[in-house]
């Protein structure tokens, strides 16, 4: 599986299309400079309240931004060795429990 596009990344070209700066699109959505650039700079994640906003602004849906951020956040713990193998362990015991349930 290949890197999605970071939800920064599309909300850069987004503000780009529109011919705004960070701080224009600030001022749009009514939420601090910081916060538009630490989006775009994948400091800070899309929440249900910023993919409704941005929505409003740009013309797009809600459920778009949060899918970018979904799609990006379960890639990232693809990658993870740690949470692979919590997963893998969990499966296992899925499995086992699985076996000893009675039939219904």
């Amino acid at each position: 599986m290949r890197e999605p596009e970071r939800p920064g990344e599309e909300l850069a070209w987004y503000i780009d299309k529109f011919h705004w700066n960070q701080a224009m699109f600030s001022e749009v959505i009514g939420r601090p400079v910081q916060f538009v650039s630490d989006v775009v700079n994948g400091k800070t994640r899309i929440t249900r309240t910023s993919a409704a906003q941005f929505a409003a602004a740009l013309g797009t849906t809600a459920q778009h931004w949060l899918d970018l951020q979904n799609e990006y956040e379960l890639w990232v713990l693809s990658r993870d060795k740690e949470m692979q193998k919590m997963l893998r362990g969990i499966k296992r015991r899925a499995k086992a429990y699985t076996v000893h349930m009675p039939a219904t």
